[in-house]
């Protein structure tokens, strides 16, 4: 056995020590490396890998981890869960009844009109102090093609969805990120939820309901996303689209 062997058991050996001091999640993360070398090999693996590329320290991107999330639901959402649990009418505070997320339409050509976030990205660095990256977080591009699928789409201006729709719209979110990084930003990450509801069951047969195959349009998004990165500023830096952590446990997701 190599010497880097040796040392990613080891490391997974002090791993599944410690785990119980961490409580039951410890506890069952701690007997799967005692039991499993192969669970010791991959976490001992991915701590070595931090070490060696000293990202624990870093204040520049790419992040050993991000974080994006929601703020704390207000009271008035918990409640309209409780009440949609409960079987009730949901209402919102101004007394309408429709809490669904809007569907999005797409009913002429994509293009960038204005900048978008370059206003709120200047108020955000000129609060950021030194030595710290300010980051912008936009929607994913899928965003446009999977609430409403085709039928969102106006096929008066575009018959076929690619290259068209896809290569405008790249193009559009190439804009604001170019406007982006003229304004100094160098962080941009895409919130993108879609690839996780893709893993989801009810999800999966809504978009065959809207005429997609769920399996192929994991693929289909990852070019799509690939498309806008490759119209980005070559100083922006753009990580993985931020998902649920659903997606990452996924038998598909790791097809």
């Amino acid at each position: 056995m190599r010497a880097t062997e040796h040392l990613l058991l080891a490391a997974g050996e002090l791993i599944a020590q410690v785990g119980p001091a961490l409580g039951e999640t410890g506890k069952h993360l701690a007997g799967l490396l005692r039991t499993h070398s192969a669970y010791r090999t991959i976490v001992a693996g991915i701590a070595l890998f931090l070490v060696e590329n000293r990202m624990t320290d870093r204040n520049t991107p790419p992040f050993r981890a991000d974080h994006v999330g929601s703020f704390l639901r207000p009271k008035y959402l918990l409640d309209a869960r409780a009440q949609a649990a409960s079987g009730a009418t949901i209402a919102k505070p101004d007394g309408t009844q429709e809490l669904a997320p809007p569907v999005m339409r797409v009913v002429d050509k994509v293009r960038h009109v204005k900048d978008i976030q370059k206003a709120d990205f200047e108020y955000l660095k000129s609060q950021v102090s030194a030595g710290h990256t300010p980051k912008v977080t936009i929607p994913s591009p899928t965003m446009l093609h999977f609430r409403g699928g085709r039928a969102g789409i106006s096929k008066q201006h575009y018959p076929e969805l690619d290259p068209a729709f896809y290569d405008d719209v790249a193009t559009a979110y190439g804009d604001e990120m170019r406007s982006l990084a003229a304004a100094g930003c160098t962080y941009v990450q895409m919130d993108d939820t879609n690839l996780a509801y893709l893993c989801d069951d009810k999800m999966r047969e809504a978009a065959r309901g809207r005429g997609d195959d769920p399996d192929e349009l994991l693929h289909r998004y990852a070019s799509f996303i690939n498309r806008v990165v490759a119209r980005t500023s070559s100083n922006t830096t753009t990580p993985a689209p931020a998902t649920s952590s659903r997606c990452a446990s996924c038998p598909r997701a790791r097809r």
